[in-house]
């Protein structure tokens, strides 16, 4: 009998184990950036990780309204994280922005470079939704 009960313990501690590898990716992530209402606005990330891709969606606000951007991406095997958000609303001063970080199993930041239209970084911190 206990060996059975080790067994059985050795299993779920398995199954624990696989379970926590498999939500370090492929899970659901959401997260809001530094920013003002100006050219660099704050904006509020949806995401999904399958695999070593990132997708989703963000929405940010300006003076005349909500802009909704695409999210796109990949994490290198090192982790570091590479997206691109683009609008089509041609009111945005800046349609395509490039984010950076590094992926955690908990909580990560991105940082978006600075340019022209926003000369400070933005910072993105995300968590599992």
């Amino acid at each position: 009998m206990t060996s059975w009960r080790w067994w059985l313990g050795g299993a779920t501690l398995a199954a624990l184990a696989l379970a926590a590898c498999g939500l370090a990716r492929g899970d659901a992530w959401m997260g809001m950036s530094t920013g003002d209402r100006g050219p660099c606005p704050i904006f509020e990330f949806d995401l999904l990780i399958d695999g070593d891709k990132v997708g989703g969606t963000a929405t940010s606000e300006f003076e005349w309204g909500t802009a909704l951007w695409e999210v796109r991406g990949s994490i290198a095997p090192d982790n570091r994280i590479t997206l691109q958000t683009r609008t089509p609303d041609p009111r945005a001063p800046q349609p395509v922005i490039t984010w950076t970080g590094t992926y955690n199993i908990l909580l990560w930041d991105l940082t978006s470079a600075p340019d022209a239209p926003c000369p400070k970084a933005r910072v993105a911190r995300l968590q599992r939704r």
